[in-house]
């Protein structure tokens, strides 16, 4: 019981570390293999409500930096299937996520506007993946499928009069002529 509980301890500190890690105040974007270890971690039941209390809280911060890096983790976690995270803030925290869509910062001394305008774009695309119809398995699936019949112009050798298998174009030695 006691080794169940440390190893419990051990994932909220690991979540809320790198979630601060994601979300530190820079102007700049959040690093997508840090992402991705949290996608891994929110992929179980468990962890998922940790990291989503954990991201609303960082988007409850007054920065836009650490705002927008939220925003940015949390459309990040909804691309990669995270389903009970998505289910979990569309529940219990679309509120919060929505208000950022009119976030009204403080201007910054050289930027102006800008990062708050930032805030408010990022909030919108957050939403729409938030609330998106297509379940994500179905459009890998789908694109896994269709990654080996898709072919660009000029891809498909021609075949020459002796039936070898070459590429005819400008500069070719013969055009079949």
């Amino acid at each position: 019981i006691l080794l169940t509980f440390s190893l419990k301890m051990l994932d909220s500190l690991a979540i809320f570390k790198k979630v601060e890690d994601v979300t530190v105040d820079k102007d700049d974007l959040p690093p997508v293999w840090l992402m991705d270890e949290l996608v891994s971690l929110a992929k179980s039941s468990d962890n998922a409500e940790k990291v989503a209390e954990r991201v609303v809280k960082r988007l409850q911060n007054k920065s836009p930096y650490v705002k927008f890096r939220a925003l940015r983790l949390l459309r990040h976690l909804c691309l990669k299937g995270c389903d009970q995270f998505q289910r979990i803030v569309q529940q219990r925290y679309n509120a919060i996520v929505r208000e950022q869509t009119t976030f009204k910062g403080l201007p910054d001394a050289f930027k102006g506007d800008a990062p708050n305008q930032r805030v408010r774009d990022a909030a919108k695309e957050a939403l729409e993946t938030l609330y998106s119809q297509i379940p994500v398995a179905s459009v890998s699936v789908a694109s896994s499928s269709l990654g080996s019949k898709l072919q660009g112009f000029g891809s498909t050798p021609a075949t020459g009069s002796n039936g070898s298998s070459r590429m005819i174009g400008f500069g070719s030695e013969s055009n079949g002529s």
